[in-house]
């Protein structure tokens, strides 16, 4: 198991107001994140690409699913619009790659490094 560590900085309200801010629209977030936590790997990541771990988790909430294959952005539509299953994400983050994770129930999501996603998949 990776370690993580609770980001209480972001919250899932405070990630939907930015979200529908930066959109421009005043419509909220496709899916609710639950507690959200940051792995240590994926916090060196960020320190490293000097991001924001709450810009990478709009562009999560909001469906943006630019760098994924085709097949995969599907899936994780489906999974929204059904309201059943775990939503996988993948950003770059100035060259440096992400993996966002939420569970199914939507309780959790979990920011982490790519590496680190073969382990969490099963848990998800």
């Amino acid at each position: 198991m990776f370690k993580t560590s609770s980001v209480a900085a972001v919250r899932s309200a405070d990630v939907a107001r930015f979200a529908s801010l930066a959109l421009g629209r005043g419509e909220g977030p496709l899916f609710e994140l639950g507690r959200v936590e940051v792995t240590e790997a994926a916090a060196r990541i960020l320190f490293a690409a000097r991001a924001s771990v709450g810009a990478v988790l709009v562009r999560h909430v909001c469906g943006d699913w630019s760098d994924m294959t085709p097949a995969a952005a599907r899936l994780n539509n489906d999974r929204i619009d059904d309201e059943g299953g775990a939503i996988f994400g993948t950003f770059a983050v100035r060259g440096l790659r992400l993996v966002v994770a939420t569970r199914a129930d939507r309780s959790e999501t979990t920011v982490m490094a790519p590496e680190e996603f073969g382990e969490a998949f099963y848990e998800y």
